[in-house]
């Protein structure tokens, strides 16, 4: 274990008061948090102010983008009201690879939700400067998630290998045992 992740994990303990978590990067929440802040200027000046690339909204009815971002929030929700439960809902906080709830589904699912918000207000609004900072926040969380993902190969080992190549990162797929989850 490197000098950064050896301060990093004390940080990690230190947060939540837990030796079981894997850990996160330390920028983590901050940029997340500022990706959100630039994302909800940038959107709702363009959508409700400037409408400099708004264009699209005369192009797809609001009565489609309406139900679809209604169905994203709703996914969102459940994402990481699952993820955040079987993270951090745990009794006994058994140190071991989480495959419960959303984690059965997808390796990120938390992440996930964060990026369907993003893809449901873009369906309220199709600003393209919006999307533009989404797609940053996207490629933040990737990077996020392959950072968090070398910590819990560590950790694990072939344990995580193996829910790695069952369970994919973020896109979902159709599961050929769903009983077994």
């Amino acid at each position: 274990m490197s000098e950064e992740q050896v301060t990093q994990r004390k940080h990690e303990v230190e947060r939540h008061g837990r030796e079981d978590l894997a850990g996160e990067h330390l920028v983590a929440d901050r940029g997340q948090l500022l990706f959100a802040f630039a994302f909800v200027l940038v959107w709702l000046l363009d959508s409700f102010v400037l409408r400099w690339t708004t264009f699209l909204n005369g192009q797809v009815s609001l009565w489609i983008r309406l139900p679809l971002a209604a169905v994203l929030f709703g996914v969102a929700i459940w994402m990481v009201k699952s993820g955040m439960t079987a993270v951090f809902g745990r009794e006994g906080h058994d140190d071991r690879v989480v495959q419960e709830g959303a984690f059965a589904y997808l390796r990120h699912p938390i992440y996930f939700g964060e990026l369907l918000v993003y893809l449901g207000c873009l369906m309220l609004s199709l600003s393209l400067m919006g999307a533009v900072i989404a797609l940053g926040a996207a490629g933040f969380l990737w990077w996020l998630c392959r950072y968090e993902e070398e910590l819990l190969v560590e950790r694990y080992g072939e344990a995580y290998r193996s829910y790695q190549r069952e369970v994919p990162m973020w896109i979902p797929r159709p599961r050929r045992n769903l009983g077994s989850r």
